[in-house]
């Protein structure tokens, strides 16, 4: 099939729906599609045309609209291209629970969509409660690591080094926070433990990311920006424990959880209503996630860790991008042969 896909976002630019984006591309073109991806920064309504035309020119069989994206902003584009291309259009949203009210009332011009999808159960049926999309296809398909698991992560339990990492897009809303006070506490506690931040700075975050090297710089923490996916996996294979302080708690549409775990990383995070129950099986958890317990920077490898971390490795493999990039080619097939107001499991 042909595909175009609407990221809006794309690396090298900083977003996680735009990382997301790149992901799916090589997973469907893996299937045998033709995907094209439209992104960039113009996303004004004098823009109109130039992507209408564009989706006409092209005549796709597929056109699947990532929502939303950090370049789209506040842009209505995307929801005119479901509107007016709406036996073609599919629409994954993503952190549908977290979206501003006004943008989830704005979910509701992708009513027309052929498929909208989700990457959580929890995300669909408050979806289908809210009454934006009564007349439209559902379906989930989780997320996957943007980083590639290594082939052997279970070789490497043992044999990990001494830095505590954070890592993710640079965000004040990201619970960056949370690890920076874990770090002052410790600083004044005089531990000489190491510490490490690796990730990228947001469009917008620009200050952010200038107070965030200052803090760095301040504490003694190691700073990684910008890294390519095999520094992100080597650093993920030898760091002691990766904290991941979520705000609003871990769940499967967290890359930077998936990653993790994929690595076999000693994980401690924070759990949260939406967070998939046995999580705490494969993962430390901790409450405040503002302020992790000092107790993490002591915790020890034994034979229970190790078959947690083992577990956690296995758990990651049924996200892979294969199956995503499957579900996906299955998506597309079956709607074509379905009316809408279906869920399709």
């Amino acid at each position: 099939m042909k595909i175009i896909l609407f990221a809006g976002s794309y690396p090298p630019d900083a977003c996680g729906v735009g990382d997301y984006s790149q992901c799916l591309n090589k997973a469907l073109s893996n299937e045998g599609h033709e995907v094209h991806i439209v992104s960039g920064s113009e996303w004004g309504f004098r823009k109109v045309t130039k992507w209408l035309s564009m989706v006409w020119r092209k005549h796709p069989d597929i056109v699947h609209i990532q929502y939303p994206s950090a370049a789209y902003g506040w842009s209505l584009i995307p929801h005119l291209v479901s509107v007016i291309f709406s036996r073609r259009a599919y629409v994954t949203i993503h952190g549908f629970i977290r979206l501003h009210l006004l943008r989830k009332l704005s979910l509701m011009l992708f009513s027309t969509a052929r498929c909208i999808i989700f990457t959580t159960e929890a995300e669909k049926v408050k979806y289908r409660t809210s009454a934006l999309g009564l007349n439209t296809n559902m379906v989930v398909v989780p997320i996957g690591s943007n980083i590639n698991y290594p082939e052997s992560a279970d070789r490497f339990l043992r044999e990990r080094g001494n830095e505590f990492l954070y890592f993710g897009l640079l965000n004040h809303t990201k619970g960056l926070a949370g690890f920076l006070n874990l770090v002052r506490e410790a600083r004044v506690s005089g531990s000489d433990k190491q510490f490490c931040i690796m990730g990228r700075i947001m469009k917008g975050q620009e200050a952010y990311g200038e107070f965030v090297k200052r803090e760095c710089e301040a504490l003694g923490i190691r700073l990684v920006l910008d890294a390519t996916e095999e520094v992100v996996s080597t650093e993920l294979l030898t760091a002691r424990a990766v904290l991941l302080p979520y705000r609003d708690g871990a769940n499967y549409t967290r890359g930077t959880l998936l990653a993790a775990l994929g690595h076999g990383c000693p994980i401690f995070t924070t759990i949260g209503k939406e967070s998939p129950r046995g999580l705490d099986d494969v993962v430390g958890v901790f409450d405040d996630w503002e302020n992790p317990p000092q107790s993490i920077l002591d915790f020890e490898y034994d034979d229970e860790l190790e078959l947690r971390l083992k577990r956690g490795i296995q758990l990651a493999k049924n996200f892979s991008w294969g199956a995503i990039g499957f579900k996906h080619s299955e998506i597309y097939n079956m709607c074509n042969g379905y009316e809408k107001g279906f869920d399709i499991h």
